[in-house]
């Protein structure tokens, strides 16, 4: 249903209801969606809405056109730029879509040689650990483990919640905005823990981000890892 009120865009709408219908397999990969005729009577809009939701589908991967037999769901991928990649919260504003994310632990750690270099800190300093699972679309998660610096966020077990963001709980509390990272993408095969988190077979292949933010500053913010499937991931390097 549409809401022809709403602050959002109608096309966006209709590309959201399209894409709930895709997940929840009413239409399965591989099979072929309504007409755009149809769907114009379907959501009472225009032509024009349904083409242009449509052809954010195909741009997003999940139909694909096929010369005189109509749109295909196709097996879909979340294409991200590993140059300009924001945050998750970022990234699904973008889509018109509600962050849904799950705490799998959260916790104090000390810090090991190597994540102490990581993160500009002396060996075995306090280091928040959380680990958290976002939902991009049906069956298709991605695992975060972030690492923080307890000394330069105090009180910050105690902040997060289950649905926060941390960059906006990082802005709001810490006065700390997110200003440059730097990246390195690699591939890695799935644990039996990661397989269990992500529902995928056990060591299916899988994205591995690592990922170091900064502020305006130059005070480094926090370190992440970051697993996706790498059957339903894409990462372009353009400016």
């Amino acid at each position: 249903m549409v809401y022809k009120k709403s602050q959002v865009p109608l096309y966006r709408q209709v590309e959201n209801e399209l894409l709930a219908l895709i997940e929840n397999k009413t239409y399965p990969v591989g099979s072929l969606i309504p007409s755009e005729k149809e769907l114009e009577q379907y959501f009472q809009v225009s032509r024009i809405t349904i083409r242009r939701a449509i052809t954010e589908l195909e741009k997003r991967g999940f139909l694909v056109k096929r010369q005189g037999k109509g749109t295909f769901v196709q097996s879909y991928k979340i294409q991200r730029n590993i140059i300009k990649l924001g945050s998750y919260t970022q990234y699904m504003n973008e889509q018109g879509r509600e962050p849904v994310r799950k705490i799998i632990q959260a916790y104090e750690i000390s810090a090991s040689r190597g994540l102490a270099t990581l993160l500009a800190i002396e060996e075995s300093t306090p280091v928040i650990c959380l680990q958290r699972i976002f939902e991009f679309g049906f069956k298709n998660k991605g695992l975060e483990i972030s690492y923080y610096a307890a000394e330069q966020y105090p009180e910050l077990l105690e902040r997060i919640y289950q649905h926060s963001s941390m960059t906006e709980l990082l802005k709001q509390k810490y006065g700390k905005t997110e200003a440059a990272s730097d990246q390195r993408l690699e591939l890695a095969l799935a644990s039996k823990e990661q397989a269990s988190l992500l529902e995928v077979d056990l060591s299916a292949p899988l994205f591995k981000l690592q990922r170091r933010v900064w502020d305006r500053d130059h005070s480094l913010l926090y370190y992440a890892v970051m697993y996706y499937d790498a059957t339903k991931f894409s990462f372009d390097i353009n400016n």
